[in-house]
């Protein structure tokens, strides 16, 4: 130990006793001075070695984990991120939106001063948190250049059936995260004006009389009604690729949301009804949200029945705020400034902007802040965020359904189509009727 202190350049170890080692000259001490700054010395320089061993050792696990995951994760790069909560800074930007009544924005000097963990490289982030060991934030960033063409294709074209979607239901206007904030003590305040466009398709608790749970509903017009009949029958191609990429992503995470909505007769939001005569039983997610036109909230937890959420996020053409849209190569998340997805309680978050291709997250919604930040798209393009979870009305409209043994108490797929065509062709017929007495009147 002492020969590879000494080649380091300790000028302590060699000295004769009585000697101090000094700029080009000695200086006597006593000798029981010498001795313990000898030992003293030798201590730093043992400690130092120690530590740099250990530094190596730990670095050779985080190497070695790095390749047992790469080889789970089937070669995708994986990067580790340690994080830990950060509750006065979390305070601090609640503060900050109930200031300014607006969402953040990634220019605020709050988040520059706060300078989070901005991630954006492809591959798999895995964010563990030091005090739990368990990991609290996942994202999946693949390009679409590395994707084969057939994977790409396919990725695209279920994600257009959402797209579709999104020009066939209303927006959804009670959404209380983009509607404003809420201060960690209650002290809530309305933004200025709701940011973006939020829709969503699945099962909800029914506002309608003498009903428990229902669909979305499509918009009342001719056109938003073939849309509807065309994708809706279309999303169990949606659902099992949600399920399938979550699965992959966090393994853990995507069985227990499986499992849960199996036991707990959760349906999916692809299922179009929940007679078993006409439609496969499928449990999972009872809600998928779709939010574009520089969509942006306020920090929140979400109220779902567990602390799952999982989403995805791309970029398209938008012809405006009701379509059409589609993929365009020449469109990527560059073409969007800001919208970052930032996890407050841990000041990480995912910089889009930086992004390409397709995003996937995976937050703990119930129990860690997050929101999504301000942006600002180029001129026909716009950046799509999504996710499915369990939620708690979801729950409690479904039990409600399975207690009372009632099949008329839900609103299914079928119910909406026959309702609304029903209603179209009695505006039909009233207009004919007009037209005609009008024609008459000339």
């Amino acid at each position: 130990m002492e020969e590879a202190i000494a080649g380091q350049g300790n000028p302590f170890v060699d000295l004769e006793e009585g000697e101090l080692a000094g700029s080009g000259s000695h200086s006597r001490m006593s000798k029981s001075s010498l001795r313990r700054t000898r030992r003293k010395r030798q201590k730093l320089f043992k400690d130092k070695e120690k530590a740099d061993l250990e530094k190596i050792y730990h670095q050779g696990i985080s190497d070695g984990m790095n390749k047992i995951l790469e080889s789970l994760y089937n070669g995708d790069n994986v990067h580790l991120h340690y994080v830990f909560k950060h509750p006065k800074l979390l305070v601090h930007l609640k503060a900050a939106e109930v200031r300014n009544r607006q969402p953040l924005c990634s220019d605020d000097p709050e988040i520059i001063n706060a300078n989070p963990k901005w991630l954006f490289q492809p591959g798999i982030h895995l964010c563990i948190d030091q005090e739990s060991d368990e990991v609290v934030f996942a994202v999946r960033i693949s390009p679409w250049d590395q994707m084969s063409q057939k994977q790409k294709s396919h990725t695209q074209a279920t994600l257009t059936i959402l797209m579709d979607c999104a020009t066939a239901v209303p927006s959804i206007t009670t959404n209380s995260a983009q509607q404003g904030t809420k201060g960690l003590h209650g002290d809530g305040i309305r933004f200025t004006k709701p940011y973006g466009i939020m829709k969503a398709v699945g099962w909800h608790h029914s506002f309608e009389k003498n009903k428990s749970i229902a669909t979305y509903a499509p918009l009342p017009t001719p056109a938003a009604l073939t849309v509807y009949k065309n994708v809706m029958p279309k999303l169990p191609q949606v659902a099992g690729m949600y399920r399938d990429r979550l699965c992959t992503l966090l393994p853990h995470a995507g069985r227990k949301m499986v499992e849960e909505s199996e036991e707990l007769g959760i349906p999916s939001f692809a299922m179009l009804s929940l007679d078993a005569s006409t439609t496969p039983q499928q449990p999972f997610a009872n809600s998928l949200t779709l939010t574009y036109d520089d969509f942006a909230n306020s920090l929140h937890q979400d109220n779902d029945f567990h602390a799952i959420a999982y989403g995805m996020w791309w970029a398209s053409s938008s012809a405006g705020s009701q379509g059409p849209f589609s993929f365009e190569d020449a469109i990527d998340h560059d073409s969007i400034k800001g919208g970052h997805f930032f996890n407050g309680e841990f000041n990480i978050g995912v910089d889009f902007s930086r992004c390409q291709g397709l995003v996937e997250i995976f937050w703990r919604g119930k129990l860690d802040h997050h929101c999504t930040m301000k942006s600002t798209s180029a001129q026909g393009t716009t950046r799509w965020g999504t996710s499915v979870q369990i939620t708690q009305k979801g729950v409690n409209a479904i039990a409600a359904f399975r207690n009372k043994e009632d099949p008329t108490r839900s609103i299914d797929y079928y119910k909406r189509v026959a309702n609304l065509a029903k209603k179209l062709d009695v505006i039909c017929k009233k207009r004919k009727a007009m037209d005609e007495v009008e024609g008459q009147e000339e």
